[in-house]
């Protein structure tokens, strides 16, 4: 068998697959079926329900999923596409789906693999018997050839908006391969939009491992070396427009809240750090020439501007800095109005504690929904925020609760609890609305390393947790971070925290004072560590 043909082969599995999964998501409930069962009946012609995978796996392909569709929504709304062209397809009916959604208002070609084709035409011929797919259809294409892009091109309308749709399709062919693919695209059709979606970072240790599992299946994987280098690619065939994402960050953003609350019921699930890391693999590509504003802006894009000359890049980089200097000065002033308006750190007194709790469950109000987000304020606000408390209570140890005072009104709050001498874990961080953006949260997070530093000095003995008695409260054994190895063996303490999924603001401030991103498979939620 040739190169190419062990390759195909792989391909072809890989489809298989992918179907595979996405029909694990519809009969779980992640997604609907669609129009007309096909899925339904794709699964009755294939047997897709044989596997199910990891849930893992599911919720990385969810991701992938609702991503796409909330983008491909947008262009089809905003930007008049009536055609669309499917590379690499596989076994989804997504190209029919779109047919039967929108009549004859759109078309829908799909180019892949001779195998993959037939296997798709016979699918198509049983499950949609009678149905009108006039302006469907399945060609036969090597994309690795760039004389049948050309020949297949000249049946399309270059006339026509259309969106082209390439799903871990571009990394099968080799780098050389992908941009002449590209630059064709982008030079025949008059209005067009690209929409990517492919693994990226080739020089993770994720990647290796992808990359070797394909190889042992006898295909390549071609990737590119971050979001940076997808854009690049983009703007190199001819593209105008160009926005990137990791999966991560493009979930954050595209996929509503009560979206993820909605799978977290269909599925328990607790191998966020694993999904994090795995997400951040992927990217999201849309590059197009159509107005600006058919681009969807996110949390964790990149964008690249065209390689227009020196002179170019010099004023891009002058305005940059003008910006950052005006944001600079606009940060400088709240935090000299701060700091004139006696704005200052102390410990909590008993009377602040009923106005930190408030605080508090402030912050926490918009995630209340969430079952184990009100049992952790029932289990630990209302318990530890009390005059008897780990915080001011008779046996606190070196446990302190700090507070901001603004013209003699609370304006933020943050604890430490020790669970041991020197172990600490940082809570209730809060800040008021109306303060915010001002440095408060980060004074009160110095506040507390200080605090622990100072804490952790003066320690002496082994790591005894029975010296804090019932003061600090009730142990979590759950809540303790993993033990520390290697180099983390060494340090004189470790401070530690959990927050919420949701709290990015939150999680880039603990990241920027120092703390590293840790996980364990029990912990629901994002957890941070610092060693002192």
């Amino acid at each position: 068998m040739s190169l190419e043909a062990q390759a195909d082969d792989a391909v072809l599995s890989t489809a298989s697959s992918a179907a595979t999964t996405k029909w694990s998501l519809i009969s779980l409930g992640y997604l609907d079926d669609g129009v007309e069962g096909l899925w339904a009946a794709c699964d009755r012609e294939l047997g897709l329900s044989r596997r199910r995978g990891s849930a893992l796996l599911r919720l990385l392909y969810y991701a992938r999923v609702a991503c796409l569709q909330r983008l491909r929504q947008r262009l089809l709304r905003r930007a008049g596409v009536s055609q669309v062209l499917i590379l690499g397809a596989g076994l989804d009916p997504l190209g029919i789906r779109h047919v039967l959604e929108h009549g004859g208002a759109l078309r829908v070609v799909e180019w892949d693999l001779p195998s993959n084709v037939a296997q798709k035409r016979e699918i198509c011929a049983r499950c949609c018997p009678g149905r009108d797919l006039g302006n469907w259809s399945c060609e036969a294409v090597d994309l690795r050839r760039l004389d049948e892009v050309r020949k297949r091109l000249r049946g399309l309308d270059a006339q026509r908006p259309t969106l082209i749709l390439a799903e871990c399709c571009l990394s099968y062919l080799p780098k050389d391969a992908q941009d002449g693919l590209l630059h064709e695209l982008c030079s025949y059709f008059q209005r067009h939009a690209l929409l990517q979606f492919d693994p990226c970072g080739a020089d993770t240790g994720f990647w290796a491992h992808t990359a070797k599992a394909f190889l042992d299946r006898g295909a390549g994987l071609h990737g590119c070396d971050g979001l940076a280098a997808r854009l690049r690619q983009c703007y190199d065939a001819g593209f105008q427009h160009c926005r990137a994402w990791n999966l991560r960050a493009a979930a954050q953003g595209l996929v509503p809240e009560s979206e993820w609350e909605r799978i977290s019921r269909i599925e328990p699930f607790d191998e966020y750090a694993s999904l994090a890391a795995t997400m951040r693999c992927y990217c999201i590509v849309l590059a197009t020439n159509f107005d600006d504003d058919c681009l969807i802006e996110g949390d964790g894009e990149v964008v690249i501007p065209p390689d227009d000359g020196p002179q170019q890049r010099l004023e891009r980089v002058k305005s940059a800095a003008s910006v950052l200097l005006a944001s600079t000065q606009v940060l400088l002033e709240r935090r000299r109005d701060s700091d004139e308006q006696g704005v200052r750190v102390v410990e909590a007194a008993p009377e602040d504690l009923d106005s930190a709790k408030a605080l508090v469950l402030e912050v926490y109000q918009p995630f209340a929904a969430d079952k184990s987000v009100r049992r952790f304020l029932h289990r630990n606000i209302e318990r530890e925020l009390r005059s008897g408390g780990c915080f001011l209570g008779p046996k606190r140890g070196s446990s302190r609760l700090f507070v901001v005072k603004a013209g003699g009104v609370l304006a933020g709050c943050a604890g430490v609890v020790f669970r041991s001498p020197l172990k600490a874990e940082l809570k209730h961080v809060a800040v008021s609305a109306s303060w915010r953006r001002r440095g408060l949260a980060r004074r009160l997070v110095r506040t507390v390393m200080d605090h622990c530093d100072a804490a952790f000095a003066s320690a002496e003995g082994g790591d005894d947790d029975d010296e804090l008695g019932a003061g600090a409260g009730e142990r979590q054994p759950s809540e303790a971070p993993a033990a520390a190895t290697g180099s983390e063996a060494t340090a004189r303490g470790c401070i530690y925290l959990s927050t919420l999924n949701g709290m990015q603001a939150a999680q880039k401030l603990y990241l920027s004072c120092g703390f590293t991103e840790v996980q364990r498979a029990d912990a629901p939620y994002p957890q941070f560590q610092l060693n002192r």
